[in-house]
């Protein structure tokens, strides 16, 4: 992965811009490509993705990506403890961005018991000491959240050489974000007036398929950039329990941001609609957002960067610091 990033790490908007910049750089060099496909010679019976908070996204990330075509299970754990049937057959990628989640350690002495491949990830940290069949080594000084294109990137392109298909040109999906974000302003409202729109309520996020890790992550970034409140749900599967919850008497406290792929089935599409007709009539703001990107991956990155940047846009309304995770911090230190 190449070291060479123009990017102010104590900015989160800095940060935040660079998104298609640290996509582009994540590509894996020849040596650990290699070093992968020896592990594919071994003809892995399922792939697990290991890992907590920004460094477990990444994971989800692909295992969405892959679902659809991978004929070997791709699971994401997050904690510290593994299903049983995670065993010597699988090759698993261990995640820690900073490379001392307690947890992703945790899990990483599991792997070793039972005798898995192991792929290694981080910017350092104990794990990066950690014996592994492969390391992939990422850009350090980030916050993991920060990370996210360079983590994705490498972990698609590796999970891609174990299973024996071809790899996403990441230069490619670097230009097509770009591309995509150029027509910001027209279907897709600019990152600034979504988050004006979100002022003084809480977001909550909806996802089929592809785009419910995207909706994960914008309300996690919600979180931890803008200091909010936030909620993200699996569609359809939340027209089947909590839509009942968005009463009347609670009208105007959320920010409701439907996903919508371009790509939706037929069926799914209308439910979207209806959807959003069923909470506008009950007094709630709701929105439909579209990607412009022509893949299901391009709509998954665009999506993710337009709402990494309305998080930060959001975090300035607030007055807060996207940067600082006091809690978070506090939690750390008293475990320790």
């Amino acid at each position: 992965m190449s070291s060479k990033l123009e990017v102010n790490k104590n900015d989160m908007h800095s940060i935040v811009k660079s998104f298609p910049q640290l996509l582009r750089h994540s590509s894996l060099d020849v040596r650990l490509r290699e070093q992968l496909a020896e592990m594919r010679d071994d003809r892995p019976t399922g792939i697990c993705f290991i890992g907590m908070g920004g460094s477990s996204i990444a994971g989800g990330y692909v295992a969405t990506s892959l679902a659809d075509t991978s004929r070997q299970p791709i699971a994401v754990v997050r904690d510290e403890s593994l299903p049983e049937y995670i065993g010597q057959g699988y090759v698993s990628f261990v995640v820690s961005y900073s490379g001392n989640t307690q947890e992703t350690l945790d899990a990483y002495e599991i792997l070793a018991e039972r005798g898995c491949h192991t792929v290694t990830m981080a910017s350092g940290g104990l794990l990066s000491k950690k014996k592994a069949d492969c390391f992939i080594r990422l850009p350090p000084g980030f916050p993991p959240r920060g990370a996210l294109p360079a983590m994705f990137g490498a972990l698609l392109q590796a999970t891609q050489t174990i299973l024996g298909v071809p790899t996403t040109d990441l230069n490619h999906m670097a230009e097509e974000i770009n591309l995509a974000a150029d027509s910001w302003g027209g279907n897709l409202s600019k990152p600034a007036a979504l988050a004006e729109w979100m002022r003084g309520r809480i977001p909550v996020f909806m996802g089929s398929r592809h785009l419910y890790p995207v909706a994960y992550r914008a309300k996690c970034q919600m979180n931890e950039n803008a200091k909010t409140e936030a909620f993200a749900s699996p569609f359809p599967e939340a027209t089947h329990n909590e839509l009942e919850g968005f009463t009347e008497k609670r009208a105007g406290s959320f920010a409701i941001v439907l996903l919508k792929s371009r790509a939706e089935g037929a069926t799914n599409a209308k439910r979207l609609d209806i959807v959003a007709e069923i909470l506008s009539s009950a007094g709630h703001d709701c929105t439909i957002v579209t990607a412009s990107a022509p893949t299901q991956m391009g709509e998954m990155l665009e999506l993710t960067y337009h709402l990494d940047l309305t998080s930060v846009e959001l975090a300035d309304i607030n007055g807060v610091d996207p940067l600082s995770v006091p809690k978070i911090s506090a939690l750390k230190k008293r475990l320790k």
